[in-house]
């Protein structure tokens, strides 16, 4: 019975301590063009998976939780962006 009323605090508890990253889900930009991509984060350090044929930066924030990326690319195609956040120890 403690093992049960254990298990069930442990999965109410989970989301609390679950950091998120919200991003579009489609941005649709001209070749060659600045594109925004706005990231927002819960977590503490945020790393991004940029295809090689993107050239990307980070704009200045002067808040960490809100993140501004510029991509461009040179040829007509879709490309992907992925973003994890981590928080304390693990990331999500």
């Amino acid at each position: 019975m403690n093992r049960l009323i254990l298990l069930a605090a442990l999965l109410f508890a989970s989301p609390i301590f679950a950091q998120s990253v919200t991003m579009p889900a489609v941005v649709n930009v001209q070749p060659g063009r600045l594109a925004a991509v706005r990231i927002v984060l819960d977590g503490d350090d945020l790393k991004r998976d940029v295809p090689a044929e993107l050239d990307c930066f980070r704009e200045y924030s002067p808040d960490p939780k809100d993140v501004w990326l510029r991509a461009q690319g040179r040829t007509k195609g879709t490309y992907r962006l992925a973003a994890v956040t981590k928080g304390g120890s693990s990331p999500s």
